[in-house]
């Protein structure tokens, strides 16, 4: 990914403060925030408040680093000089350099009502609603958010790549066997090291392990789980599989089979 201001100057990936990720450029200082990075940090609701009324008469701006689309040029907060490059494609936001502080300072103006507003949807979303809000591992993006089935199943989805986020037990409950990988051991001496960071466990990488030594029709199901918390994610093809699997090793029909219709439902696996 390159800075779309300094030509031929990759980005290289810093972490804010909240263990935020984003992509900087060292030349020109200029960071750029995918989709969810900057409502999070800022601890606002959305990326850039009131985007979509801003979109319509909105110039072009640089080119995205993500997507390559061309971004538009918005003001940050309506009443404000701050000017931000929003990508209507990826959700992506550029700021040039020194923008992130101007950012900030709008963002700790207290005396601003609608800043507080938009602070206390968000702390709504996250504390009186319950809604976790995790980082998913293969987006890095804090876009994995509580999801209930209404069949006593709850899991965690990420927006942005659909996949499927299981605390320890829970996989087991939902597909109603006795362990959430059967033959965890067996599994863990053939596990693989992988670069995906465990949504829970801050700098503890996920390990690629078959999750059942039946092989489907779309070959063995491969789950990436922590050793820390035991956790387990499943990509978006594969919940269909794992559905496949736990018909085989359970009881057909399980809970599971309607999570993942749920899931179909709301787009999260494909039909």
């Amino acid at each position: 990914m390159n800075c779309p201001r300094c030509s031929g100057i990759a980005l290289k990936e810093v972490e804010l403060l909240g263990g935020i990720e984003v992509d900087a450029c060292d030349k020109c200082n200029g960071m750029y925030f995918e989709k969810g990075e900057m409502g999070a940090y800022l601890k606002f609701s959305k990326d850039v408040p009131n985007y979509k009324d801003l979109l319509k008469n909105a110039p072009a701006g640089c080119t995205c680093p993500e997507c390559s689309g061309t971004m538009k040029e918005l003001k940050y907060i309506p009443g404000k000089d701050l000017l931000v490059d929003f990508c209507e494609g990826c959700g992506g936001v550029w700021l040039d350099g020194g923008e992130l502080g101007q950012a900030e300072e709008i963002a700790d103006a207290q005396d601003d009502r609608k800043i507080r507003l938009m602070r206390a949807i968000w702390q709504m979303r996250a504390e009186v609603r319950g809604e976790n809000i995790l980082k998913c591992p293969k987006c890095k993006t804090p876009t994995v958010h509580e999801f209930n089935t209404g069949e006593g199943v709850t899991l965690d989805l990420c927006d942005r790549c659909k996949g499927s986020w299981f605390e320890k037990g829970e996989l087991a409950d939902a597909c109603e066997l006795a362990e959430d990988i059967p033959e965890l051991q067996t599994a863990l001496a053939t596990a693989k090291p992988t670069e995906y960071e465990c949504p829970r466990c801050k700098g503890s990488h996920l390990v690629e392990m078959e999750y059942s030594q039946i092989t489907t029709a779309s070959g063995k199901l491969l789950v990436d789980y922590c050793k820390g918390c035991q956790g387990i994610w499943v990509d978006k093809g594969e919940m269909v599989q794992l559905e496949c699997l736990a018909s085989q090793l359970g009881t057909p029909g399980s809970r599971l089979g309607i999570t993942v219709k749920r899931l179909m439902d709301k787009g999260y696996v494909p039909m």
